[in-house]
């Protein structure tokens, strides 16, 4: 919901703030380079602090750069969200990681191997989550009295800046909130897989 929002009212924010909508390529193209190069370099992180300390710790990251973005203007937008992305890549990265562990958790949890709910589960979340975020703009924005190819009154403004800065960032604190709760550390996770594998050669013999 984060990334959708921040994609979504992207071409607003630079058509009627900035004054420049051709530069909203830029400033996603900007801000991807970043995020693929977070994504690269998380696995070897999360194999030294921990799959829940390193989503955590993006989620963090990416919040504080992101709300950031409200308080300036010019070049430092690009440079602040190109910041925050980086957190978006690390929790992109290890949401899908953490999720294929739920996998053995559910079979040892329940004695039934579901990858393909599991999954499809997790595709219907994304789905619903980029829908979701393509929908709140549009319901802020008229919330806000915005008027199509009109000149902005102040609320529709600061609504686009909020929505560049401060609901991703919310988003991403959440997920952090939520995480905290995640306990199936790789300690457990080692364990529930030894307990898996006595188990199926029990059922064997």
């Amino acid at each position: 919901i984060a990334i959708s929002i921040k994609q979504t009212i992207g071409v607003y924010y630079f058509d009627y703030i900035v004054g420049n909508k051709d530069l909203v390529s830029i400033f996603v193209g900007v801000g991807l380079v970043p995020m693929v190069a977070a994504m690269m370099l998380t696995p070897p992180v999360s194999r030294k602090l921990g799959k829940k300390k390193t989503i955590i710790a993006g989620g963090i990251f990416g919040a504080v750069f992101s709300a950031a973005i409200y308080f300036v203007q010019g070049w430092l937008v690009f440079a602040f969200n190109a910041l925050s992305m980086v957190g978006i890549g690390v929790m992109m990265v290890m949401t899908l990681s953490m999720q294929a562990d739920t996998v053995e958790y559910g079979e040892w949890k329940t004695g039934k191997r579901s990858e393909s709910i599991i999954f499809s589960m997790g595709t219907f979340a994304t789905l619903l989550s980029g829908a979701l975020g393509g929908a709140i703009p549009g319901y802020w924005l008229e919330w806000s009295g915005y008027v199509a190819n009109a000149a902005q009154n102040a609320s529709a403004l600061d609504a686009m800046n909020m929505m560049l800065s401060w609901a991703p960032a919310v988003g991403l604190v959440l997920m952090v909130i939520i995480m905290l709760f995640y306990d199936l550390s790789e300690k457990r996770y080692a364990q529930i897989l030894k307990e898996l594998e006595t188990r199926r050669a029990r059922s064997i013999t």
